[in-house]
């Protein structure tokens, strides 16, 4: 069975395509500079969640920041075993987020309905004005979410360039191999 059941997920992008390309680099260079930027991006979570003494948040981004740290050292080494753990604990992370947006964006939809009360014999009608809130959740929520998912989309299709370069690179040594032990018979 294949152990790599994770990489088939992802898009055969062609890495130099403007869809995938970050500051328009090479795929290599444009994945080092996004997760360099994840890196800054998840301390500052950190830091921000310590402020606020969020316990869980602060255990679950140390997570992501372990992890990304462990994929990096992987992206340097071309060590597929490193890269991929990144996109099981990412997608958790993304699942876990994708949760909390919806439930959020629910949350808000919901208090911006009016509120009709009774008092006395008048009803009294309120209307919620959350275009501010919901305006806030799209700039700190979604968009940071958006900017999440296309990094994992990127990294996934990266990484399964990355194998895809390996695996390429293997059979061509073992064809080479069995040339030269052809020719030593």
């Amino acid at each position: 069975m294949n152990k790599n059941i994770i990489l088939k997920l992802f898009l055969n992008w062609n890495i130099c395509s403007p869809l995938t390309c970050l500051c328009c680099c090479q795929g290599e260079s444009s994945a080092i500079i996004y997760t360099f930027a994840m890196l800054v991006y998840v301390a500052i979570l950190i830091i921000a969640s310590l402020s606020t003494f969020q316990l869980i948040g602060t255990a679950i981004y140390i997570g992501i920041l372990i992890s990304l740290i462990v994929f990096t050292v992987g992206l340097f080494k071309k060590n597929l075993k490193y890269m991929i753990q990144f996109l099981y604990v990412f997608f958790i992370y993304l699942l876990l987020k994708t949760v909390i947006v919806v439930i959020c964006i629910l949350y808000i939809f919901n208090l911006s309905e009016p509120d009709d009360k009774k008092v006395g014999n008048m009803v009294v009608h309120y209307e919620n004005d959350n275009s501010l809130v919901i305006g806030l959740i799209i700039v700190f929520i979604v968009i940071p979410y958006l900017v999440e998912l296309y990094y994992y989309l990127y990294i996934g299709s990266y990484t399964k360039y990355i194998k895809k370069t390996i695996e390429k690179i293997d059979d061509e040594e073992v064809v080479d191999k069995e040339v030269v032990d052809k020719e030593m018979v």
